[in-house]
């Protein structure tokens, strides 16, 4: 129970957390899209 309560809360943290991040980064970085694309890839392979 403990861990599934931890787990959302983390995923939801994360998820405000980039949210945020795109509102302040007005431009388009490279950095952030290489790392979404590595983020991506493993959870896609993973799956």
């Amino acid at each position: 129970m403990f861990t599934r309560n931890f787990d959302i809360s983390f995923s939801a943290t994360v998820f405000i957390t980039d949210m945020l991040f795109k509102l302040v980064s007005t431009e388009e970085e490279p950095g952030t899209f290489i790392l979404t694309g590595i983020c991506g890839q493993r959870a896609f392979s993973r799956s």
